[in-house]
């Protein structure tokens, strides 16, 4: 029987189908910020600083994590979407009015980042309640494909917007794309609310102790904060270096940004085959490995379609794990902790980023953006090396966990003669 004959499966996915055509609208801010506070500054700096306000957001998870434990999950996420509709439309009327400046544009991020946070917890609250444990790889993967595609899709689309109506239009269609999914919210059963009335969320320490118990889980999210900070001097950088380095126009930047959605589709559909040949903890090593090998790369393209399809090649391999981290979380953690749970993980792995962020805007200030970009994927490749020296990373398991090491053939007797 194929997976989508199971009702829960459907469910997800059409959770998946709303949560994919509203993160497409607030994925527009990916490129309209940055562009916006390149028009006010034309500074490095400044557009790097954009990216670490949204990086500062990561560390609000644990105590916005609460009110996702704690309360019903689906007003927590009407909540969260009320928030960014009202945001994106306040900060659209002001663009409109041009009357747009530096803290307006970093606490429109502040307020959005909150808000997208706090959804992320309760929608992955929601899912690790919905998906069957027999579907959990196969639904993880094509979540990861679908983020993927809103997460490239979305500033390629930003781009095309911005050349036909401005920062305002982009702003407008991010608030109106929380519809889809206010509305697949507010149809949810009233099972995914929290846990059973005898459960309780207990606190931040307590979640942290089940994290820590999964150690592959917790190696796992480790590897993946090296990567993010690597990665997050490229995404500070990226917008800035199309303007002043490449010359990119708007719609050049929306076609970059679609060319670079073509890598991470392909590896997130090739996720489960991966996982099963490799398992999940060489993938990720060799994620890490591709990525920089990209990053480094980057600086001698120039054509938005190579440009980009290198962009998606630095990020394209973490699709996989990002299915494998979900696996993992749904395998070991339980589900009156999991918001908790989910915040402290991805404060671990995105919390450092806007340290970043703001090193490789100073940078590019003093150097230029193509060596600071260069450098930070020199640091990712060695980062693969160190781990995979290491030995523990490749070793890591879909159930969390980490497989013993197996013994080599001289410690057997096998070749002995």
């Amino acid at each position: 029987m194929p997976v989508t004959a199971d009702p829960a499966v459907r469910r997800v996915l059409a959770l998946m189908a709303a949560t994919a055509v509203t993160g497409m609208g607030t994925g527009l801010f990916l490129l309209t910020g940055p562009w916006l506070m390149y028009n006010l500054t034309h500074s490095a700096f400044w557009v790097a600083a954009l990216s670490a306000v949204a990086g500062l957001m990561f560390w609000a998870g644990p105590p916005l994590a609460h009110l996702v434990d704690r309360y019903d999950r689906r007003h927590v996420q009407v909540l969260a979407l009320v928030v960014q509709a009202l945001t994106a439309l306040g900060l659209g009327l002001v663009v409109a009015r041009h009357a747009a400046t530096v803290p307006i544009v970093l606490t429109a991020e502040v307020l959005l980042g909150a808000g997208s946070n706090l959804g992320m917890l309760s929608n992955a609250s929601i899912r690790s309640t919905l998906i069957p444990p027999h579907a959990r790889l196969t639904l993880n993967s094509w979540w990861s494909v679908a983020t993927l595609l809103v997460r490239y899709g979305a500033p390629g689309l930003a781009g095309f917007l911005l050349a036909a109506g401005g920062v305002t239009l982009a702003l407008d269609l991010q608030a109106l794309a929380a519809v889809p999914l206010l509305a697949a919210t507010l149809l949810l059963p009233r099972q995914v609310i929290r846990h059973a009335p005898d459960q309780t969320p207990g606190t931040l320490r307590q979640a942290l102790a089940t994290l820590r118990a999964a150690r592959g889980l917790w190696l796992s999210t480790w590897a993946m904060a090296y990567w993010n900070w690597t990665f997050a001097g490229l995404m500070a950088l990226l917008v800035y270096f199309y303007r002043s380095d490449l010359h990119f126009t708007a719609a050049q930047a929306g076609l970059a940004g679609l060319a670079a959605g073509v890598p991470p589709v392909g590896f997130a559909l090739a996720g489960p085959w991966l996982h099963r040949r490799w398992g999940p903890g060489r993938v990720l090593l060799g994620s890490i490995a591709l990525s920089g090998v990209a990053m480094a790369s980057l600086p001698a393209l120039s054509g938005p379609e190579w440009v980009g399809s290198v962009v998606g090649l630095a990020d394209g391999p973490i699709g996989p794990v990002l299915a494998s981290l979900a696996t993992m979380m749904q395998q070991r953690i339980p589900t009156h902790q999991y918001a908790r749970v989910t915040a402290l993980r991805r404060m671990v792995s995105m919390g450092a980023t806007p340290t970043a962020s703001v090193l490789a805007g100073w940078a590019a200030g003093q150097l230029g953006a193509p060596p600071v970009l260069a450098g930070f994927g020199v640091l990712t490749v060695l980062g693969a090396g160190w781990a995979a020296w290491q030995g523990q990373l490749s070793r890591v398991t879909l159930t969390g966990d980490i497989a013993p090491r197996l013994p080599s053939p001289s410690a057997t007797g096998v070749g002995e003669g």
